[in-house]
C-alpha cells in the first residue's frame, strides 16, 4: 500500500531584541550602529538590506525514492511573528511537498528587517535581530493508500509553547536554521472512547532529531561565506582538501570555515580547474582549544551572470552544498544534500583595501569573541577598481573585543585546529560606523591590530568588522 501524508505546518517565531516589521522600537538586543562610514581606510560594503533566514526542512527516516509505504507532507506558508506581534511571511505560492521518509532539503526563505528597526533604549538602528522561539502547528495530515485513505485534522501531542531556538539575523547576510521532520514523528492511533482515528505527535522523536535532548536550543548558523583567493600562497602554506589536493580558496562566515579547489582558475593544475571540491571545517565549540577539527565533503559552483534588462547585467553569488551518505543506498555510494549556502569574494565586499589588513567576523552569538583573518595580498586593478586580490599570507584566529587579546594561527593549521605557530596580538582603537570611539561590541566597525611579530607583516594593520 502506498501511504501519503499531507500536513500543514504553521511556525510562529517569537523574537527578542527586535522591533516590529514596520519599524518602531524594541527591548533588549544588540546596540545600534547608525552614522556614516568614514571614507578613508578599508570599509565593509555590505548594504542595509534585510537579513535572510533560510529555514531548511530536512526529512529523513525512510527511502529517498518513491515506493509503496512512502509518506509525503504538504507544508503551507509559515508565519514568523516577533515579540511585538508583527508578522513576517516568506513568499510561497503553493504548499511545499516533503517526502517524510525520504531525504530532502526544502527551504523557506524569510527576509526580516534589521537595521531599519531601532532599539528602545538608544533609538539607534539594530545591529542584529534575535529570534528565540517557534511554535510548531500541524493542521492536518492525509494518508492515502492504494484502496483506502485517512485524513484528519485531529493531531494530538504538539505542545502549545514554542520550542527554544537561537536564530540571529544580520543586515545583508544569510542565516540557516535546520529543522528535522520525519514519518516517525506522526503515527495513527485510535481513541479508546470514540473509536475514531487520529494522529499522535511523537515529541521525544522531534526533540531527539533536532538535538533538544542534548542542547537547550536549536541554533542557526551564518551560511554566507566570504572567500579568499589563495593562489598567491606557497603550496606548503595552504591546507589540504580531503582528496589530498591543495586548497585554492578559504571561506569564513563567523560561525564556520571551509576550503575549496581552484575551480574556474586557469593558472592552477589542470585537475583543479574543473574540480568543484568543497570541504567544510567542523569546529569543536565545547573546547575551542582542542585540535579536533574535521572536514565535511561538499561541492561548490561559481558565481553566475543575470540579464536583468536589455543591456544591464547582474550577477548571482557562488553557491555550495554539503553532502552526506544516503542511508537508503545499500552500497553507500550516493550522496544527499545536508546544507546549502552562498559565498562572495572578499575584494567585492571590502573597499579601500591596503595590501596588509585584518577582517573580523561576528558569530551568531554576536558577542565579544570574533573570528579574525589577517591577510597580506596582491591587488589587481582596472583603473581604481580592484578586480582581483590574491592572498600571499594568511593567518586566522580569534579576537576578544573586551580584553583586546588576539590569537592567530597559520592557515595550514585550519583542517586540524593545531596550535603550532600560534601568534599573539592586540586589538584596540575600536570605532563605530561614524568613526567615533566605542566600547560596544555590536557597534564596533573598525579597529587596529597591533603587536604583530610575523615576517612579511607590519607591526600594526587596520581591521574592519564584517557587518553593515
Amino acid at each position: 500500500m502506498r501511504n501519503w501524508a499531507l500536513f500543514s505546518i504553521a511556525i510562529v517565531v517569537g523574537a527578542t531584541g527586535c522591533g516590529g516589521a514596520g519599524g518602531g522600537s524594541s527591548s533588549g538586543g544588540a546596540g545600534g550602529g547608525g552614522g556614516v562610514v568614514p571614507a578613508s581606510g578599508p570599509r565593509v560594503l555590505l548594504e542595509s538590506k534585510p537579513g535572510q533566514l533560510e529555514l531548511s526542512f530536512l526529512t529523513g527516516q525512510g527511502r529517498s525514492t518513491f515506493a509503496p509505504g512512502d509518506t509525503q507532507a504538504s507544508i503551507e506558508v509559515p508565519d514568523f511573528v516577533d515579540s511585538r506581534g508583527a508578522i513576517v511571511r516568506p513568499p510561497l505560492d503553493a504548499p511545499l511537498r516533503l517526502q517524510l521518509n525520504g531525504y530532502q532539503n526544502s527551504i523557506f526563505r524569510l527576509n526580516a528587517d534589521v537595521s531599519t528597526l531601532t532599539e528602545a533604549e538608544t533609538g539607534r538602528p539594530l545591529n542584529s535581530r534575535l529570534f528565540q522561539s517557534y511554535e510548531l502547528s500541524v493542521t492536518s495530515i492525509l494518508s492515502e493508500g492504494f484502496d483506502s485513505s485517512f485524513e484528519s485534522s485531529d493531531i494530538r501531542g504538539i505542545p502549545s509553547v514554542g520550542y527554544p531556538i537561537n536564530t540571529r539575523l544580520f543586515p545583508g547576510r544569510y542565516s540557516n536554521l535546520q529543522l528535522f521532520v520525519n514519518d516517525a514523528m506522526f503515527s495513527v492511533e485510535t481513541d479508546v472512547d470514540s473509536g475514531t482515528s487520529f494522529y499522535q505527535f511523537n515529541e521525544p522523536e522531534f526533540q531527539r532529531a533536532n538535538g533538544l535532548d542534548l542542547s537547550p536550543r536549536i541554533s542557526s548558523s551564518l551560511s554566507d561565506y566570504l572567500t579568499f583567493d589563495l593562489r598567491g600562497m606557497a603550496s606548503a602554506d595552504r591546507p589540504k582538501l580531503l582528496t589530498g589536493r591543495d586548497a585554492f580558496r578559504v571561506f569564513f562566515s563567523g560561525d564556520n570555515y571551509a576550503l575549496a579547489s581552484g575551480l574556474g582558475y586557469t593558472d592552477v593544475p589542470a585537475g583543479d580547474q574543473t574540480n568543484g571540491e568543497f570541504n567544510a571545517v567542523t569546529r569543536n565549540d565545547l573546547d575551542p582549544d582542542a585540535a579536533a577539527n574535521n572536514l565535511i565533503d561538499g561541492k561548490f559552483s561559481l558565481p553566475g551572470q543575470l540579464s536583468l534588462v536589455p543591456g544591464v547585467q547582474g550577477s548571482t553569488p557562488g553557491t555550495y552544498s554539503l553532502l552526506q551518505v544516503n542511508p537508503s543506498d545499500p552500497f553507500l555510494l550516493s550522496r544527499i544534500t545536508s546544507l546549502q549556502g552562498i559565498w562572495r569574494e572578499h575584494h567585492k565586499l571590502v573597499g579601500n583595501m591596503p595590501e596588509a589588513m585584518a577582517i573580523a567576523f561576528p558569530s551568531s552569538r554576536d558577542n565579544e569573541e570574533q573570528d579574525v583573518v589577517l591577510i597580506r595580498q596582491t591587488l589587481e586593478r582596472t583603473g581604481s577598481t580592484v578586480t582581483a586580490a590574491r592572498v600571499t599570507q594568511l593567518y586566522y584566529g580569534v579576537q576578544n573585543l573586551n580584553t583586546g587579546q588576539v590569537r592567530l594561527y597559520p592557515l595550514r593549521n585550519l583542517p586540524t585546529g593545531s596550535k603550532v605557530g600560534e601568534v599573539f596580538a592586540t586589538v584596540g582603537d575600536i570605532k563605530d560606523r561614524s568613526g567615533a570611539a566605542t566600547v560596544s561590541v555590536q557597534q564596533a566597525r573598525s579597529a587596529t591590530l597591533s603587536g604583530l611579530a610575523i615576517a612579511g607583516f607590519p607591526t600594526s594593520v587596520p581591521l574592519v568588522i564584517y557587518r553593515y
